[in-house]
């Protein structure tokens, strides 16, 4: 199953950098998450950089998972419109491997916009203010918030993509699903009045990755030939 993954991830991955438009489009949405998260943020916020404020990661649990749902909605919607979705579906992989494959892939990209981010964020932060190197907590929870956002946002493009043949159409669902999901997360944490702590944070991170686990295996039941094409 490893080495089956790995095909997938790599696959995966050479389509979003490879790809001439797809690749143009990528890259520009990663370049704005990058401004945004590690220009724009940082620099209004330098004091809260310094004083390891959570809020200084709110961004990182919705931009790269943003990033990440525009790969995802991809995933079969795109397959569809190249004609290799029954290539794919005739290949050894199982179906489980081929929807966790794609849905790493995803994730993947989203981590990485959030890397860049957090290595130029340090950049404007030591530009602006001085020495400054972000605390272990930081990096940990700014990477978890955007692995987790993007794991569940992926999973959700993923059973989008699997419903609407279009790719285009598919991006603009989970735009529009994905920034909803955010601004639900929001809102229930503000409803709750939860506190903004680091631990809170964290938990709230594994909380989002077991729902995102829930969809998945949803999405895995949609997984059969059938309900791949009945929208074809």
């Amino acid at each position: 199953m490893m080495r089956g993954l790995g095909a997938v991830l790599r696959k995966e991955l050479q389509e979003v950098l490879g790809d001439r438009q797809a690749r143009r489009g990528g890259y520009v949405q990663a370049v704005m998450h990058v401004l945004v998260l590690g220009v724009l943020l940082p620099a209004s916020q330098v004091e809260l950089w310094h004083a390891k404020h959570p809020v200084t990661v709110l961004f990182f649990a919705l931009l790269p998972g943003v990033a990440a749902a525009s790969v995802a909605a991809d995933a079969f919607a795109g397959e569809r419109e190249r004609h290799t979705l029954e290539t794919l579906l005739s290949t050894p992989l199982a179906p489980r491997t081929i929807l966790v494959g794609k849905t790493l892939a995803s994730v993947a990209w989203g981590t990485i916009v959030a890397c860049v981010s957090l290595l130029v964020a340090t950049v404007t932060v030591n530009v602006a203010s001085g020495p400054f190197v972000p605390a272990p907590v930081v990096v940990l929870t700014a990477i978890g918030a955007s692995a987790a956002s993007g794991l569940i946002m992926s999973s959700v493009a993923i059973v989008i993509s699997m419903k609407v043949p279009v790719a285009r159409a598919t991006q603009q669902i989970a735009s529009i699903a994905t920034f909803a999901i955010g601004a639900a997360g929001v809102a229930t944490w503000k409803a709750l009045g939860i506190a903004g702590t680091w631990t809170n944070a964290l938990l709230a991170e594994v909380l989002v990755a077991v729902a995102a686990v829930a969809i998945l295996e949803v999405a895995g039941l949609l997984f059969r030939e059938g309900a791949l094409f009945e929208n074809q």
